[in-house]
């Protein structure tokens, strides 16, 4: 038995067909690029009776009306006394398909695959569970930067953009991938767009799926990005000095995604 879908295709004239199960094996053709084609061409030349599939099946050819059941040869009875014995009939056995081993199967493509960071965290010795982060006062710093600060917690299976989370103590800071690849922290806002955005307070471009408190160079802060060497992101929270700075802003100094030419 064949199970098909049919619909009309783009063209005047033209079908697509899509099958669903071949015979009550639950065969089916799912990722096999090789396979439809030729099971579709065994299955037209049984039913229209060419290639070599055999003699045609008469209920499959068109307008050949109804189908006859072939003519018997009558069986003579048997001799006066003997004895008749039925031969049991065993079928043939099923044919087995092992599937081709793991390693020989292509690797599945991760949903992320456009950001710079897919990093399975249950399978990294490289995600940690404790990040501490230090934004220190002085000129230039806001305080909502300043309020980075502190030590941040991985949100269990939580995921930005293919990479963990972690938030601090508040539960008002969050440090996370964004769809631009870079790092960020940024607050409630950007937790409720589900972190699919490009802005916090303070931001470093990704490295090769790099953790970020293994990045190299300075963290930046928004709104204009500026390099700031007193910005630390480790494990052990060890903070550097605040240096000179630009002048004080009054502004949340939260910055989108900017990337200097």
């Amino acid at each position: 038995r064949f199970d098909f879908f049919m619909g009309r295709g783009e063209k005047p004239g033209s079908a697509v067909v899509w099958t669903l199960e071949i015979c009550e094996l639950g065969f089916s053709m799912l990722g096999e690029k090789e396979l439809p084609n030729k099971v579709f061409k065994a299955m037209l030349g049984k039913c229209l009776g060419g290639g070599k599939t055999g003699s045609s099946d008469p209920a499959c050819l068109p307008n050949s009306g109804p189908r006859v059941p072939p003519p018997t040869t009558p069986v003579p009875a048997p001799p006066a006394g003997a004895v008749s014995s039925t031969a049991e009939v065993v079928p043939p056995p099923a044919k087995v398909v092992t599937p081709p081993p793991p390693e020989s199967l292509p690797p599945p493509k991760p949903a992320d695959a456009d950001v710079g960071v897919i990093i399975p965290a249950e399978e990294s010795s490289d995600v940690p569970n404790i990040i501490h982060i230090s934004v220190p006062a002085g000129p230039g710093v806001t305080q909502d930067q300043a309020l980075c600060t502190g030590k941040y917690e991985r949100m269990g299976n939580e995921r930005a953009n293919g990479a963990p989370v972690w938030t601090n103590d508040r539960a008002d800071r969050f440090l996370y991938h964004g769809n631009d690849d870079n790092w960020y922290v940024g607050d409630e806002e950007e937790m409720d767009l589900g972190f699919d955005c490009d802005q916090g307070y303070i931001r470093h471009e990704s490295a090769g799926g790099m953790m970020p408190h293994l990045l190299e160079g300075d963290w930046e802060r928004g709104e204009e990005w500026i390099e700031d060497p007193a910005i630390t992101v480790n494990l052990d929270g060890t903070t550097k000095p605040a240096t000179a700075r630009n002048a004080p802003s009054t502004k949340g100094a939260k910055g989108k995604s900017k990337r200097r030419k």
